[in-house]
């Protein structure tokens, strides 16, 4: 990876795994569903001029820290009728301790994604 266009948190979040990789900060997280972006126009330029210099440094580009398989993913969900429906996917586990939380393991980071997705996509659709 070698560059990543988003708000700041992505940005922060991109840094320990790939510090070479280019981050084009085009808006700020207000919140969950709001946004400060950049004018359309001044994103483009910051995008085309970070994919530039990302481009020049593709030989650099190497990860600096790997995720270990199997990976564990842990997510807290509003309340524990939720985390118990989210167990009805495969390669999800309750938490031992706290009821509100759910385990994804998986030793394919994809299938792991996916899951965490469908887990957002079922959950969110009820609770909302």
């Amino acid at each position: 990876m070698v560059l990543v266009t988003g708000d700041q948190t992505t940005a922060a979040e991109l840094a320990p795994y790939w510090p070479q990789a280019r981050a084009a900060v085009v808006k700020q997280s207000v919140s969950r569903f709001a946004a400060e972006s950049l004018h359309p126009a001044r994103a483009t330029r910051l995008i085309a001029e970070t994919a530039r210099n990302a481009v020049r440094s593709l030989t650099d580009s190497k990860p600096t820290a790997l995720i270990e398989l199997p990976a564990t993913l842990t997510v807290r969900l509003r309340n524990p009728d939720l985390a118990e429906m989210a167990t009805w996917l495969e390669r999800v586990e309750p938490d031992p301790v706290d009821p509100t939380m759910v385990r994804l393991v998986d030793d394919d980071p994809i299938r792991l994604y996916r899951t965490f997705v469908t887990l957002v996509l079922l959950t969110r659709g009820i609770a909302e």
